[in-house]
């Protein structure tokens, strides 16, 4: 059974502490026994998803921040990785599933954009853009 908490216990307990100067893009970092995850929007589409698995069982191996090497270390040169947000597999076809929480700004960023190619490209996965109107 989960622990409900009221607001402030829960800011107390998930919420990191951010320097005065804030994040970037004014998000709110969530640390937690899951992980941490960049903003809100993010952490509760991880909780949604979790909902999925372990209540209606539509998916399963459930993975916060799975890392794909999109092109391996070469000599000094470094690797160029890609981490998602979550990886899940969708019972009903049997496929992987990589999920990216993104607002309007950051989807069309070029390192992005760039990823989601390479992805497609090595893998065969199309990245799924999770948006604040998913939630």
């Amino acid at each position: 059974m989960q622990e409900i908490l009221t607001s402030k216990q829960f800011r107390e307990k998930y919420i990191e502490k951010v320097p005065v100067k804030g994040l970037k893009y004014g998000n709110v970092r969530i640390t937690n026994e899951y992980g941490k995850f960049d903003s809100k929007g993010e952490w509760k589409w991880f909780q949604k998803l979790l909902f999925r698995q372990n209540v209606l069982k539509e998916i399963t191996d459930l993975k916060p921040h799975e890392k794909f090497v999109l092109v391996p270390k070469n000599g000094k040169v470094r690797a160029v990785t890609y981490t998602s947000d979550a990886t899940y597999i969708e019972l009903k076809t049997g496929l992987k599933i990589v999920t990216d929480f993104k607002s309007g700004i950051t989807k069309t960023k070029d390192s992005f954009v760039i990823k989601r190619k390479m992805m497609l490209e090595k893998y065969e996965i199309e990245i799924k853009i999770v948006e604040k109107a998913d939630l």
